[in-house]
């Protein structure tokens, strides 16, 4: 990958990383039961995955 397809993509993952807060909040507090039940098992997963990447 050169130098600036490698920017590109650093900045859209830094965009896409910050806005991961805003969706997880506005799902976890949906109306619609399974929306909400996905956003809390996102979040489950992501927790995991920090707990598994910190143990190695």
């Amino acid at each position: 990958m050169g130098k600036e397809k490698h920017a590109l993509a650093e900045v859209a993952l830094r965009d896409m990383v910050q806005g991961l807060a805003q969706w997880l909040r506005g799902d976890l507090d949906a109306l619609d039961l399974a929306r909400g039940e996905r956003a809390q098992d996102a979040l489950v997963g992501m927790n995991a995955a920090l707990h598994v990447k910190g143990e190695t």
